[in-house]
């Protein structure tokens, strides 16, 4: 398979085989990246575009996801790497990080650094501290582990199930339970009692009592660890009242927030992003741009529309990007010519004009 692509949008294919038949099927993948200029205005990025790639990568906002996992399913995936920054540049307790695209909007409540003080149904919140800016991380959305000793040599973690990596879990109860569980020795089971609260929280869900479990909220991508993935397949199956066929779980494929799995927006639908920008906002129109590629296998082509799928927003470098997506089903045939030709539209996946850039 020969790919010829001179446009400035990463792209790559995969051939899944075997299909009933000879039939193959043909998944392709591209990322156009774009930056944000001050009046609003979009521009295709040529130089440095963000390539593909085929494992999460690390940045100091949460993880830039992956590219190839093959989900195929239609719907449009929405995140954000990005800070939350204080209104007018003065130290706040807290504040509200407001995300809409097209019809659908969220909200995300920033708060400060606080603890519980005291334990149980008497316990109290700590005054929130006061911070500049903060960043917008699992770390920081409701869950947690804590390492417990069971003993003077033996130890073990206890976490939560929906966010290891956050923070505000009632790791105190699981520590006891623990401890009660292993016959730990006196003065075991040991560990670290400071409770903290998280400071990412979905607006009507705040933690308001001990034993409040609300969901994590961030709009970094997902962690595959997290079993935010899995509730929210299996509310999924509940809402289509199917059984949990993992087969047949798009779900799973899903790196957004549930909040921010959405359909696709309609052509020219407005971006608009409040509190998490160093100049306060951001706000601009989803580009015209379609990825179009015409695929030729012997004598035979067709033209592949790849559709977006994901809105990846990275306020901090003044860029987003959308990666496109597209699945063909082809026949080979030994010592046959396949080429995939890569062409950019004008127009969005529901507008087919042919006006090339």
């Amino acid at each position: 398979m020969e790919l010829v692509n001179t446009s400035p949008v990463p792209v790559d294919f995969a051939i899944v085989g075997k299909l009933p038949g000879e039939s193959r099927a043909l998944i392709l993948t591209a990322k156009a990246t774009f930056r944000i200029e001050d009046n609003g205005q979009v521009k295709l990025e040529q130089e440095t575009p963000f390539p593909l790639l085929n494992e999460d990568q690390p940045t100091e906002l949460g993880l830039q996801p992956r590219d190839n996992l093959p989900r195929l399913d239609p719907a449009f995936e929405v995140m954000l790497l990005g800070k939350a920054y204080a209104p007018g540049g003065r130290a706040t307790t807290e504040m509200t990080v407001t995300l809409s695209v097209g019809d659908v909007q969220h909200e995300m409540d920033v708060i400060g650094e606080r603890v519980w003080q005291g334990e149980g149904d008497s316990a109290s919140m700590s005054p929130p501290e006061a911070f500049d800016t903060m960043p917008l991380v699992w770390e920081r959305a409701f869950g947690g582990s804590k390492q417990v000793l069971i003993d003077r040599e033996a130890s073990l973690d206890v976490s939560s199930p929906m966010n290891a990596e956050g923070k505000g879990f009632d790791h105190i109860t699981q520590a006891r339970e623990l401890g009660d569980a292993f016959n730990c020795p006196e003065g075991y089971p040991q560990f670290d009692a400071t409770r903290s609260l998280p400071n990412l929280e979905t607006p009507d869900q705040r933690v308001k009592y001990w034993s409040d479990l609300p969901l994590p909220v961030c709009w970094a991508p997902v962690p595959h660890s997290s079993g935010l993935i899995f509730e929210r397949f299996k509310r999924s199956c509940e809402k289509r009242g199917k059984d949990y066929v993992v087969m047949d779980a798009p779900e799973m494929l899903h790196r957004a927030h549930p909040d921010w799995v959405i359909d696709t927006p309609g052509a020219g639908a407005v971006v608009s992003l409040e509190g998490a920008c160093n100049r306060g906002s951001i706000k601009f129109r989803l580009p015209e741009l379609r990825v179009v590629a015409d695929f030729q296998v012997g004598d035979q082509g067709e033209a592949i529309e790849l559709n977006p799928r994901t809105l990846v927003l990275l306020p901090e470098e003044q860029k987003f990007y959308i990666t496109y997506r597209s699945v063909t089903q082809f026949v080979t045939r030994m010592r046959e010519t396949r080429v995939i030709r890569i062409k950019l539209l004008k127009g969005w996946c529901a507008d087919k004009k042919e006006e090339s850039l």
